[in-house]
């Protein structure tokens, strides 16, 4: 253990609690707009977790890097539905 981390001291109300309860919800990434567009959902708003477990603060990087990695392998190819659900099963399969 770090020699710092032995000499904290954590003050808390001995009445306090952290408690939550959220239903994980992950939604399709890919939605299509009413003009026909297809669009890319990332974060909240394709994984909602419960913000007591502070999932989504880590999971943002995770999805930032596998999907910056996906446009830059993409090169001139499409961003098409086939390629933006891959993208989030990549980052799902990672996080």
């Amino acid at each position: 253990m770090c020699p710092a981390a032995e000499r904290v001291e954590i003050q808390a109300d001995d009445n306090g609690v952290l408690a939550g309860r959220f239903a994980p919800t992950i939604r399709k990434p890919v939605a299509t707009l009413p003009s026909g567009a297809q669009v890319s959902g990332m974060g909240n708003a394709v994984c909602v977790n419960d913000p007591i477990t502070g999932q989504g603060s880590n999971n943002a990087p995770k999805a930032f890097m596998v999907v910056h990695d996906s446009i830059v392998a993409r090169g001139n190819g499409a961003f098409d539905a086939a390629w933006m659900t891959a993208t989030f099963e990549r980052y799902w399969d990672y996080a």
